[in-house]
């Protein structure tokens, strides 16, 4: 079994939606990324044409841009599915 850690990034949140990692990307529309890169490795192409600073959350909305959900953040309490694919995240 894979070990897991409370700062594994598990889920993104995006216009009042929550989507896991291989459809963030699908849903932001950016397709020279899509199929060839991690979601992290697209987001930062993607933050970077548009000139946010994705790692300081508190410079962009996430109606603009996704926030990270870490795995900490559901502490086995808060059940929540990929707007996506309808997966349960993890």
């Amino acid at each position: 079994m894979e070990k897991t850690y409370d700062y594994d990034i598990v889920a993104y949140i995006y216009q009042a939606d929550t989507y896991c990692p291989e459809c963030i990307v699908k849903v932001m529309n950016w397709s020279p990324m899509a199929d060839r890169a991690s979601a992290e490795m697209a987001l930062d192409d993607i933050a970077m044409v548009a000139g946010i600073d994705r790692y300081n959350e508190t410079t962009f909305d996430s109606n603009n841009f996704p926030k990270v959900v870490f795995r900490g953040e559901f502490s086995g309490i808060r059940r929540d599915f990929c707007g996506g694919c309808n997966k349960e995240i993890p």
